[in-house]
């Protein structure tokens, strides 16, 4: 049975920051559909990166011998078209069959070079790649049609169903897929759901509910305090957290209460120590007794607080408290902020939408809604003026401030200028980094060093602090925790501030949505 064995594993970045993991002792079993959960920053993607050995442990081991591939990666661009694409990245077999043809052309088929590349070719398994991606295809619910078109016209939802079939068909032991749902409408969830039923031996880092109960039997957990493995999925996991943290609240309710007693007795046995030893009778010998045993109470009193407390101290190490989100707007003068008039976008002769006509006025929250490749994300670079007008007008209120959340962030060096250049919204920030569950020191780290969760929420707290009185959030729940997500949408539900918004989780856009404008 193949395992990943994980011993005293260690693991810093650097010696400024402290480690991720210290001193981790698990087995992972090679055939499980595993799912691997924490908050942001606690270092999933970088757990993926050690088992697949692009990072070197610091300290400790990780035994195994388990082939893996890792979602995302890298991809070859040297063929466009999408059939010949797969083949490349599968195993280099569009090349191979470039220079059997090549040799067959010119009429070098006793070449030795040419025997060696055809039989490696078929061992491979050349031969068959072409039915194994139509089978695959089928199962991921792609129509084959796809293959005959070029690379640059997929969508993004297109592109991750591919990459992530090339990794099965490479047939490695253990795939590690680091958020693959992230840019995935509805549709692209539930193929790729019920691609992964049909698999085994898989990790899935993924911070949707419904997307893990239906992939995954066992759940990989980095918590506050410690790292386990449990059996089941996000649902029954959680259920069991949540019932013996109510057990541990109780215990140390209860804990407490008996130690406000004890205290007490303590008190009390201190007090009628002294009060015995300051009487004078005749019996001076016995009183002394008495003191004795009264002091020796209060000693015993005394350290059962202390047993308590340590026990205390190992309670709830794992509770995960959240702060209330609060932000503000600046109101608006006027009504109408944004207009829209038969609005049409084309992209390579391909119309993404065409006689879009829509308003934007105060307190609207508007969902910018539609599958992938339908130029949602066009809208909005629109509408903030990163991408031209090709027909149709678009109005904007002169007093509009307007504070954009991109579904990728884009960093470089000045990334915080604009907010340096405004004390107080410099101040909103550091206070939205530490309610995200985020140290304020993140604005002196590298980017590097930060996992996509982490970006996205320093994203986040930028547009929400910087001041404007029209936000754009553009797939904001991608790689961010359950926890930021619920403080995101509670704090729009209380606030109900004026945005304009792109999102595919279903849940977040019922309760946000005051208007849908659909592509």
């Amino acid at each position: 049975m193949s395992k990943f064995i994980l011993h005293n594993l260690t693991f810093a970045y650097s010696d400024y920051y402290s480690p991720l993991f210290d001193n981790v002792n698990l087995e992972i079993d090679a055939s499980w559909k595993l799912g691997l959960i924490g908050r942001n920053a606690r270092g999933k993607t970088t757990l993926l990166k050690l088992l697949h050995g692009i990072l070197k442990p610091t300290g400790g081991q990780i035994a195994s011998s388990v082939s893996t591939e890792l979602f995302p990666y890298d991809i070859n661009r040297t063929y466009e078209n999408v059939a010949d694409f797969i083949k490349e990245n599968v195993g280099k077999f569009k090349s191979a069959e470039d220079a059997i043809k090549h040799y067959e052309k010119n009429e070098q088929t006793s070449d030795p070079l040419y025997i060696e590349k055809l039989a490696k070719y078929y061992e491979d398994g050349g031969g068959t790649i072409e039915a194994d991606i139509e089978k695959e295809f089928y199962r991921m619910g792609l129509n084959s049609e796809i293959l005959r078109r070029d690379w640059e016209t997929l969508s993004g939802g297109e592109r991750t169903k591919i990459m992530i079939i090339i990794l099965f068909l490479k047939n490695p032991d253990f795939v590690l897929l680091d958020e693959p749902t992230n840019h995935l409408d509805a549709k692209g969830r539930n193929d790729l759901a019920s691609y992964l039923q049909k698999k085994q031996g898989y990790i899935i880092v993924s911070h949707d509910i419904e997307f893990l109960d239906k992939t995954i039997k066992h759940i990989l957990s980095i918590n506050k305090s410690n790292i386990y493995i449990e059996k089941g999925n996000f649902t029954s996991w959680k259920a069991n957290k949540d019932n013996y943290e109510e057990y541990e609240k109780r215990q140390k309710k209860n804990l407490e209460n008996k130690m406000v007693q004890l205290e007490k007795a303590a008190e009390n046995s201190r007090k009628w120590s002294d009060n015995s030893n300051t009487k004078k009778y005749p019996y001076a010998g016995h009183n002394r007794n008495r003191s004795l045993r009264i002091m020796k109470s209060a000693i015993t009193a005394e350290k059962n607080i202390t047993k308590n407390i340590d026990k205390i101290s190992t309670m709830l190490t794992n509770y995960e408290e959240t702060r209330p989100l609060q932000f503000s707007q600046i109101a608006f003068k006027g009504d109408v902020m944004i207009a829209v008039e038969n609005l049409d976008f084309a992209y390579l002769d391909k119309f993404l939408f065409k006689g879009l006509s829509f308003e934007i006025s105060a307190n609207d929250r508007v969902l910018i809604s539609g599958a992938n490749g339908t130029g949602k994300s066009t809208l909005l670079n629109i509408i903030t003026g990163q991408t031209g007008l090709q027909q149709g007008s678009l109005h904007i209120n002169k007093a509009l401030q307007i504070s954009y959340s991109k579904q990728i962030p884009i960093f470089c060096e000045n990334y915080y200028e604009t907010l340096e250049n405004n004390k107080d919204a410099m101040e909103k920030f550091k206070y939205l980094l530490t309610v995200f569950d985020l140290k304020v020191d993140y604005v002196q780290r590298p980017w590097h060093f930060m996992s996509d969760g982490e970006r996205k929420k320093i994203d986040i707290a930028k547009s929400l602090a910087t001041p404007h009185n029209l936000l754009i959030l553009d797939e904001p729940l991608n790689f961010t925790d359950i926890y930021f997500r619920k403080q995101l949408s509670e704090a729009i539900i209380a606030l109900k501030p004026t945005m304009v918004f792109v999102e595919h989780d279903a849940e977040f856009c019922r309760n946000i949505a005051t208007e849908v404008v659909s592509l």
